[in-house]
Parts: C-alpha cells; sequence; structure tokens
C-alpha cells in the first residue's frame, strides 16, 4: 500500500473564500476544529460561499475538485454523488455556494477520519520548540500497526496537523479510473518500499 498526499491541479480554477461568509478562515478553523481532532462529522454547519480566480484563470475549464483557502477541497454535485457512493463512511460533503454560479451546488469534502500513523523516531519531522507536535514533515514513514482509511486527516498528539487531505491506493486509484480532475497524488510513502 502507498500513501499520497494530495494537491490541487495547478492549471484548473482556484477557489478563493467569499468575503460574504460569516467566519473568517481562521475564525472558520478554530470554530471545526473539536470536531477535526475528535473524528466527528461537522455540525452546526455554516455555509460557506466561495469565489472561483476567473479573472486569472479566464478559458480554463473547472476542475471537478477545486483547492479552497479555506478548509481543504471544494467539489461539484456529480463528483460528490460518485464518490460519495463509495466513501461515505470516510468523508463528510458540506455545501458551498459559488457566487459565481448561484444556482450550482458545491459542497466541501471533509476528510472524517484523523489518523496518527507517523513513525516519529523514523521521519523526518521538525517540532515546534518546547514541544512534541511537529511543525513541519520533511519525510514520512508511517506505522504499519495502523488501519488506514482510504483518505484522512493526519494527526500529531491528538490534534489534526493540519488541513493537508492524505489518501491510500484505494482513493487514488477510484478517482483515477473514473475521471475525475483537479487532484494530484504525490506519494509520501510505500509500505513494500520501506
Amino acid at each position: 500500500m502507498k500513501i499520497y498526499k494530495t494537491y490541487a491541479q495547478e492549471n484548473g480554477a482556484i477557489c478563493c473564500y467569499a468575503e460574504n461568509n460569516k467566519l473568517r478562515c481562521l475564525d472558520f478553523k478554530d470554530k471545526y476544529r473539536p470536531y477535526m481532532n475528535d473524528d466527528k462529522l461537522l455540525d452546526d454547519w455554516d455555509e460557506v460561499f466561495f469565489e472561483t480566480n476567473n479573472s486569472i484563470n479566464k478559458g480554463q475549464k473547472i476542475n471537478n475538485i477545486m483547492r479552497c483557502n479555506a478548509m481543504l477541497y471544494i467539489t461539484d454535485e456529480p463528483t460528490k454523488k460518485l464518490i460519495e457512493n463509495s466513501f461515505s463512511g470516510c468523508i463528510q460533503f458540506l455545501s458551498a455556494k459559488s457566487n459565481d454560479e448561484p444556482s450550482a451546488k458545491y459542497y466541501f469534502l471533509y476528510p472524517i477520519k484523523g489518523i496518527e500513523g507517523l513513525d516519529i523516531g523514523k521521519s523526518e519531522c521538525r517540532f515546534f520548540p518546547n514541544s512534541k507536535v511537529y511543525s513541519s514533515v520533511r519525510k514520512y514513514v508511517f506505522r504499519k500497526d495502523i488501519d488506514y482509511s482510504p483518505v484522512f486527516k493526519l494527526k500529531c498528539q491528538g490534534s489534526v496537523y493540519n488541513t493537508s487531505m492524505y489518501a491510500t491506493d484505494e482513493f487514488k486509484d477510484f478517482i483515477e479510473s473514473n475521471g475525475i480532475t483537479g487532484l494530484v497524488f504525490e506519494e509520501i510513502f510505500d509500505f513494500d518500499n520501506e
């Protein structure tokens, strides 16, 4: 099995957190962090508005999955339905509104499961001063004794490390075989070549 860190594809429209949101980015993360750390579904959801950088990306096709600077990724409705059929146990879809297309349905793609899977002794990490919580990871080495979800957040000392989304072969193969655009998978660890 391989583990990947996901990124948004460079040539698609990137989402911007719209000005008419009630919560700003940092407030948004602060409000929902307790849910993230406890692997809970997000409750009390404040519908989030976003805009695409159409002025920068004129003429470019908007991908099925787009990066948003508020939290993780935004997906269109057909992609949501496709992913939800196979991964409903590990992904929650949260309503989002596009200021560019008010009648279209979009969703945040939120991985529910957080996994504390890094082998700290073998990984190359930088830590916050006087802390066992890492501030960055240069080399990922994952533990074998963990049951990995197809899509997950990375945890350290019980807290979500960052808002990046990590995935296994199962999710990567599904995205690629269904022609879903927008996600790039960077291989960060291969259990077979440890």
